[in-house]
């Protein structure tokens, strides 16, 4: 039996793109809300670019969460689960992490 391990390299652009992002979209939203704080009037430019710059985030963190389950779940499309390590690990991610992704990009 052939037994392979899905190989997930944590130090990739795709995971420096999505620190970098996250950094990015802290930082204008910590300013967007300073100025709203503050009262300033003229803070469309601003909300705008946050606006952005959150969209182009989200849309790639998707991009970078479907290429990292992808393999997960096609590994057990075709394959009956015995094993209770595999069981959990697929019923951990489609019962517990997706409704929290969910949830994180929506609130």
């Amino acid at each position: 039996m052939n037994k392979r391990t899905i190989k997930l390299n944590l130090f990739n652009w795709r995971n420096a793109t999505l620190i970098i992002g996250s950094l990015l979209f802290t930082v204008a939203s910590m300013t967007v809300l300073i100025l709203q704080r503050k009262g300033y009037e003229n803070i469309n430019y601003f909300e705008n670019s946050y606006l952005i710059i959150s969209t182009i985030f989200i849309a790639f963190l998707l991009y970078s969460l479907f290429t990292i389950l992808y393999p997960i779940f096609s590994k057990f499309k075709n394959k009956k689960i015995n094993s209770l390590n595999s069981r959990f690990t697929l019923y951990f991610i489609s019962i517990a992490l997706t409704p929290a992704l969910i949830v994180g990009i929506l609130g």
